[in-house]
């Protein structure tokens, strides 16, 4: 890896194709790619919906520090100039999203990585979940080749979402 290459663990919307896709096009580099990577656990850390977004109509994930807990993903090595259109497809240039260290198994060794959470002064947990990018965690999770048990428990926590707020929207509930 040459020395202005970067380790990177995408663990997020990005990995769905469509919204890869789409996010590519909406920044102007429609004909960006990902490099293949490799399916990587980040360790302490789990996902938590503390981000509002208005593109997405409500709580997007992020990254937390959680110790004895893990996370899939893929692991990327990326240039810079690479790294600085994910950066921006991830919300980090706006300050939303913050560079986060992590320590990722991949092929039985552990590594180091970069991977980008909410700035703790955004983080929040009001209001809905985004089902929306809920659904589309759990489709990239499948589309990156993640472990099946993974993106099948993304899929449940989406459709346990889906009923719950339909609950809450009957009730009248905020």
């Amino acid at each position: 890896m040459a020395s202005a290459d970067r380790l990177y663990f995408a663990y997020s919307v990005l990995l769905d194709p469509e919204t890869f896709a789409l996010r590519m096009k909406e920044g102007g580099h429609a004909t960006f790619r990902l490099p293949e990577g490799k399916v990587g656990e980040a360790q302490d850390v789990d996902i938590v919906f503390n981000f509002h977004s208005s593109k997405w109509g409500g709580r997007i994930a992020s990254l937390v520090a959680m110790p004895g807990h893990s996370v899939y993903g893929k692991v990327l090595t990326l240039k810079d100039s690479d790294w600085a259109i994910v950066r921006e497809a991830e919300g980090a240039k706006s300050g939303a999203f913050v560079e986060l260290p992590v320590q990722v198994k991949v092929d039985g060794k552990v590594l180091s990585a970069t991977a980008l959470g909410a700035a703790t002064g955004r983080a929040t947990t009001t209001g809905p979940v985004s089902e929306t990018y809920a659904n589309a965690l759990a489709r990239g999770a499948e589309a990156a080749g993640l472990p099946k048990a993974y993106w099948e428990k993304l899929k449940a926590e989406a459709a346990i979402l889906a009923k719950v707020q339909a609950v809450g929207r009957e009730l009248h509930l905020k």
